[in-house]
């Protein structure tokens, strides 16, 4: 068995997979220190929200919520992502 990590850049196509990771429960609590709601985008975010239309998710909702980066309430867009039923 091959013990050996490999390491290289993140691309644009392992965005999608992070995103999904973070949203994971367990994951956040065993974090312990995550972003209060990892379902959002803020609204004026127009190149991750075009990301995330283009790996299936869709607005759902607007909000608007505190900002710990910014120190301030900004708007947000609510992200779901499409399943392939819908």
């Amino acid at each position: 068995m091959d013990s050996e990590v490999k390491l290289r850049d993140v691309n644009k196509d392992d965005l999608p997979i992070y995103f999904e990771q973070q949203l994971d429960n367990f994951s956040n609590y065993m974090a312990a220190f995550t972003a209060k709601d990892p379902t959002r985008a803020a609204k004026d975010n127009t190149a991750s929200i075009r990301v995330l239309k283009k790996y299936g998710f869709k607005i759902c909702d607007e909000d608007k919520g505190f900002s710990n980066a910014r120190a301030e309430e900004v708007e947000e867009y609510v992200l779901k992502l499409s399943s392939k039923a819908e």
